[in-house]
């Protein structure tokens, strides 16, 4: 898990001098916390949210008007209680690929901008839980969308995102997706 989020920290990090240096496009690298909730907890559960973590970033093409992939390592933990009293928390740990379209004002030392887009997620692990779910009683992919707004000052900023899912987080048990608030700080490049 850690691997993961490295490479994907150095990949990003490598790019960025280049950024640096072509008009139109920038890269932001960023860290933060995510709570997740569920749309609808599986029968004969209830779902609390929980805090989670994402490292990962966006790479930002053109000016006003931007395309911006992104690509975020991230880990959503609920909490789960049954009818038969067992209660644990559940870590999800997946790769996010959100593709945003938004509008970008910098005014070179501060700027905000707002994106909308769909975002893919892969489940790479489930952790242990005392209910015994394991990835395979996961949808391995979702899909969704990422509602998000970036304000920064000379090269450090905030992010805050909405990211929800339209495909259930359980395979066939009517759970609805994964919901999260995401909020972060990063660099821009």
């Amino acid at each position: 898990m850690k691997t993961c989020a490295s490479l994907l920290l150095l990949s990003l990090g490598l790019a960025a001098p280049t950024a640096a240096q072509v008009p139109g496009l920038n890269i932001d690298l960023r860290g933060g916390v995510n709570v997740t909730d569920l749309g609808d907890a599986p029968d004969g559960t209830d779902a609390d949210s929980e805090f989670g973590w994402f490292v990962g970033g966006d790479v930002r093409f053109g000016q006003f008007f931007f395309l911006q992939p992104g690509l975020y390592y991230q880990h959503q933990t609920l909490d789960l209680d049954d009818n038969s009293g067992t209660s644990d928390g559940i870590g999800v740990s997946s790769i996010m690929i959100p593709l945003q379209v938004g509008i970008d004002v910098d005014l070179k030392i501060i700027g905000a901008e707002v994106g909308i887009g769909p975002t893919v997620t892969f489940n790479t692990s489930v952790g242990d839980n005392a209910f015994g779910l394991e990835e395979g009683d996961l949808n391995g992919t979702r899909v969704g969308g990422l509602l998000s707004a970036k304000v920064h000052v000379a090269f450090l900023g905030g992010f805050v995102g909405y990211q929800f899912d339209v495909t259930d987080a359980f395979k066939g048990v009517g759970s609805g997706g994964f919901n999260q608030w995401m909020f972060g700080l990063g660099v821009n490049f």
